[in-house]
């Protein structure tokens, strides 16, 4: 049954393969649960949703991060649902199990004087140094996944046009212009830079961004090229991918684009994911408000008198 589970998620769901073996993994670390506490022999046999009460109460002593226990409840009452579907089973043992909702935070980014100086550190004239150059200012200036940006293929781009057409997460597509320096600098990069690094290999292939041995980069490749970006350009913050995402999100809100366009260019599917980059653009506001408006400074005059 896990078989027709993943062949759903893939074909009926279009889940990436990173969520699709998040879920089984999930299911398998419940399964072994309930079987370690002889619970039930299976899986497919929970059949009180007091189990999956267990469940959760053990999670929540081994201290388990908020977002880790409402994923694992999600793949599972994803799984209870498609057993149900398919009458597996004769009930869902998750009805009656309420969910507290997920907190939404603030996503950390960086401002874009801060990638000002990351991308001026970068010494370009080093075939390596150049590929990190291009991809750094790709996933800031088109807000990119990590996992988009490495499998993204040559057939995905049209410098003519300046644009990307990209299938992301859900295998949903999405059309990202591009700046034209970016155009420039990867036509450089193209043309120049990556017949070298494919030439390192005997294996063929399509995608953009090579490594120093000419496979197709990694997210771990990525990340780790970031990390010693940030370290030789003095700073001391941590940088991942991600980060870059919601600034190019923030810098987008701040700069006057609505809502319903950033929600595109990101590619979420509901605008509530969107939306928690107005917490951002509010804090901006009402920050600006304190240091400026002279109402808000009199305690500094008083003291000043």
């Amino acid at each position: 049954m896990k078989t027709d589970f993943y062949e759903y998620l893939k074909n009926i769901r279009n889940f990436s393969t990173n969520t699709i073996n998040n879920y089984i993994f999930d299911l398998e670390i419940f399964e072994r649960f309930i079987i370690d506490n002889s619970l039930a022999a299976n899986i497919n046999l929970v059949n009180r949703p007091r189990i999956l009460r267990h469940f959760i109460s053990w999670m929540q002593e081994k201290k388990l991060a908020e977002s880790t226990i409402l994923r694992r409840i999600s793949s599972l009452k994803t799984y209870y649902k498609f057993l149900y579907e398919k009458k597996e089973i004769d009930f869902n043992p998750l009805d009656g199990i309420n969910v507290p909702r997920k907190k939404k935070s603030i996503p950390k980014r960086i401002h874009n004087n801060e990638v000002k100086l990351i991308l001026k550190s970068i010494d370009k004239n080093n075939d390596l140094g150049f590929r990190n150059y291009v991809m750094i200012d790709m996933l800031y200036s088109c807000g990119l996944r990590a996992s988009e940006i490495v499998k993204l293929k040559i057939s995905d781009l049209s410098l003519e046009s300046r644009r990307i057409t990209l299938v992301g997460k859900g295998q949903k597509t999405r059309v990202l212009p591009i700046t034209n320096l970016l155009r420039v600098n990867l036509n450089k990069y193209l043309t120049e830079i990556r017949p070298k690094l494919l030439s390192k290999t005997d294996k063929f292939n399509r995608v953009i961004f090579l490594s120093r041995s000419g496979n197709p980069m990694t997210v771990r490749n990525l990340q780790k090229i970031l990390e010693k970006v940030v370290r030789t350009s003095g700073e001391t913050f941590r940088l991942h991918p991600h980060m870059l995402r919601h600034s190019f999100a923030s810098e987008l809100l701040s700069n006057g684009a609505d809502l319903r366009t950033i929600q595109k260019l990101l590619g979420h599917d509901n605008i509530s994911s969107t939306q928690i980059y107005t917490h951002l653009s509010t804090k901006k506001i009402i920050d600006q408000y304190r240091n400026t408006h002279p109402r808000n400074n009199q305690k500094k005059e008083k003291k000043n008198e």
